[in-house]
């Protein structure tokens, strides 16, 4: 299987340099029997769509990403 393409070059940062976006409260939390199913997926096709960081590091739904 390939790659996906991104429009945008991906690039890494330290999770400490991560903080959640003022509005991440409004995403809900994945439920406790979606989460084996969710891994799972990644565990076999990878993460498909990068997580989208802000200039100033903030992430809308950065409590996936502690977990």
């Amino acid at each position: 299987m390939s790659s996906p393409t991104h429009p945008f070059p991906l690039t890494s940062r330290p999770l400490a340099e991560l903080r959640p976006h003022p509005s991440a409260d409004f995403v809900p939390l994945m439920r406790p029997d979606e989460c084996a199913p969710f891994l799972a997926d990644i565990a076999e096709r990878g993460v498909l769509v990068p997580l989208e960081i802000g200039e100033d590091g903030s992430v809308l739904d950065l409590r996936r990403v502690r977990r």
